[in-house]
């Protein structure tokens, strides 16, 4: 597939309704320290696409199990696989949730009946289209996502009387912070918590998901993927 749909794809792979809620609760709640976090992303991009990301691209592997059990054996593609397996089926019921609550808010449905609704769409979209029907849908819900949030912000703007009384606002209610350098672990959050986890969190995600790998090789065009090169099963 083309470079852009996948890139979306992956952008979009965990930005789910958990995050466009989730996210802006927490500047509401906590204050903007969170932003912060986006540096660690700007710093851990490069060692995903240099270091991490170039050994599944050259493996032709479709899957990060499948590397796990050439380097450690197959107790570690079979515990890990099996530890994804049980964090994704948690995750889905969480990602489910926020956007039934959503619709259940907006249209007045049932609130299992919007979970129901929404499982059985991507479900049935999902096992027609297979893949690509999964990477053109997310560039799709990547275009939504930002149309909804930047009419939000307009719209805000607009009712407010300006961004400015809305940033003036949030200075008085003590939600600006960028500052904290604090040491200390207890605090909700700092510069050091948010750059080394949210590296950790990113390389996680980005840098050896499943679901990343898959979206990874359809970029690599077909007729290298059946092809073999001596010592390619083998993982220095």
């Amino acid at each position: 597939m083309p470079v852009l749909p996948v890139a979306f794809s992956l952008m979009v792979s965990f930005m789910s309704a958990v995050t466009l809620l989730g996210v802006s609760m927490e500047n509401y709640t906590f204050g903007t320290q969170f932003v912060v976090i986006n540096f660690a992303y700007v710093i851990a991009t490069p060692i995903a696409t240099h270091i991490i990301l170039p050994v599944f691209y050259n493996l032709r592997t479709a899957s990060v199990y499948e590397y796990l059990e050439k380097r450690f054996g197959f107790p570690a593609r079979l515990y890990a696989s099996l530890m994804f397996s049980l964090q994704m089926i948690l995750y889905m019921g969480i990602v489910l949730y926020a956007p039934a609550l959503a619709l259940e808010a907006v249209t007045g449905l049932n609130r299992v009946g919007s979970i129901f609704a929404i499982g059985l769409v991507c479900t049935f979209y999902s096992t027609l289209g297979g893949m690509k029907a999964v990477v053109m849908t997310d560039v799709f819900q990547s275009l939504l996502m930002f149309v909804a949030i930047f009419s939000v912000i307009i719209c805000a703007g607009i009712k407010a009387g300006g961004l400015d009384v809305i940033w003036e606002a949030a200075e008085e209610g003590g939600r600006i912070e960028f500052d904290s350098f604090s040491f200390d672990p207890t605090v909700r959050h700092t510069w050091w918590g948010l750059i080394i986890g949210g590296m950790f969190t990113y390389l996680t995600l980005y840098g050896g998901l499943q679901s990343l790998v898959v979206a990874l090789q359809l970029g690599i065009p077909s007729s290298l993927t059946s092809l073999s090169t001596p010592g390619s099963n083998k993982i220095s």
